[in-house]
């Protein structure tokens, strides 16, 4: 999931910061899973800061990442087993944890007027290197405008 803040973003990096990566922990808690609150990982660079943190049942880490850069970003990524094409792979894709971070990314960005999305770094399109990302399905083309295109 990513948000990106927009000059017409109506709260600041740290305010999306501090509203986001909690309501991402507690969707991972509420659909079953424990987030040992003790990062395995805090950075802090001249373009923004990282944490990381474990997830189980594992092996599982969730990395959360700003970048103060342009208007600024905000990426939360799951890896593991049960997160992305690895958890089709593997037979126990968590679908309903995917659909709550999608509605949490759209909440995020009615609440704050910032651009979500969600994306698979699993998935790749447009070629070696590319990730594939996701807009939030109230924000997805029709068929009919497809078929205008």
């Amino acid at each position: 999931m990513t948000l990106i803040l927009v000059p017409e973003s109506t709260t600041s990096l740290d305010g999306v910061w501090n509203e986001a990566l909690p309501a991402v922990i507690d969707e991972l808690e509420v659909g079953g899973y424990t987030v040992d609150r003790e990062e395995l990982l805090e950075a802090a660079t001249e373009h923004g800061w990282l944490q990381k943190f474990r997830v189980e049942p594992g092996p599982a880490t969730l990395t959360a990442a700003a970048n103060t850069s342009g208007g600024g970003s905000i990426v939360f990524d799951l890896s593991g087993e049960r997160f992305g094409q690895k958890g089709l792979r593997y037979g126990n894709h968590d679908e309903a944890l995917w659909d709550k971070l999608e509605a949490l990314a759209n909440r995020l960005g009615a609440a704050h007027t910032v651009v979500p999305t969600i994306g698979d770094p699993d998935f790749v399109t447009g070629g070696p290197g590319a990730r594939g990302t996701f807009l939030p399905s109230s924000q997805t083309p029709h068929e009919d405008d497809e078929e205008d295109s």
